[in-house]
């Protein structure tokens, strides 16, 4: 959607593999590469060669790159849970120590980065759980008037705006009563809960899902 902007975007998803501060460091070249193109003969190997010695140095190399282009381009790391506190990330908080103003770090816990004094500047936005939660006039434009204010109310008090929760009870909410499940049938609730398992399950390494499911206690 940013592309078709016009917003120059180059996207890294992260998973375990890039622990590895070379992987890292590959995986970042192709997502600028994505906006550039190829990149400059034997950038990655200098990076490379500069990463064991002085991980700044390396990212500076791949700074220049981007930053001497004319695109200059968004630079998203996604899923930054992947290599929390892996020797990898050194690679990022060298990335925010030589001065880069376009990079967005996400994932589902707090970023340990070098933001102290680009906080006190004001060069960092945040965007924490808290503010992606509906409040009670957002929820209301969910709803387009298919669910009572009164109902609305007593759903932004049992799940504090969280979207999930909140769009699975809406739509449970909003259905006709003739076509809303029966007793035996599946309720909202029951369908969040499998959506929970399912997105544990996508986050787990199979052995720990098989020992998780060994140690489970089925409630008669």
């Amino acid at each position: 959607a940013q592309r078709a902007r016009g917003l120059d975007i180059a996207w890294f998803s992260l998973d375990r593999a890039d622990t590895d501060p070379a992987l890292l460091l590959a995986g970042l070249v192709r997502a600028i590469e994505q906006v550039l193109g190829a990149s400059p003969p034997g950038l990655v190997e200098d990076a490379l060669g500069l990463l064991a010695a002085d991980p700044t140095l390396a990212a500076r190399r791949l700074l220049d790159w981007a930053m001497l282009s004319e695109r200059q381009p968004w630079i998203i790391v996604d899923g930054y849970e992947a290599i929390s506190g892996a020797p990898s990330a050194i690679l990022l908080d060298a990335w925010i120590r030589v001065g880069v103003s376009r990079l967005i770090v996400a994932g589902r816990v707090t970023a340990d980065l070098p933001l102290s004094l680009m906080k006190a500047r004001g060069e960092v936005d945040e965007i924490g759980p808290r503010d992606l939660a509906f409040d009670a006039s957002e929820l209301e434009v969910l709803a387009a008037g298919r669910v009572a204010p009164l109902y609305l109310d007593k759903l932004l008090r049992e799940t504090d705006g969280t979207p999930v929760v909140t769009c699975h009870a809406v739509r449970s909410l909003s259905e006709p009563l003739s076509q809303r499940p029966s007793l035996t049938a599946r309720s909202w609730t029951q369908a969040l809960q499998e959506y929970y398992r399912e997105q544990l399950r996508t986050d787990l390494r199979p052995e720990l899902w098989r020992l998780i499911c060994r140690l489970s206690i089925v409630e008669a």
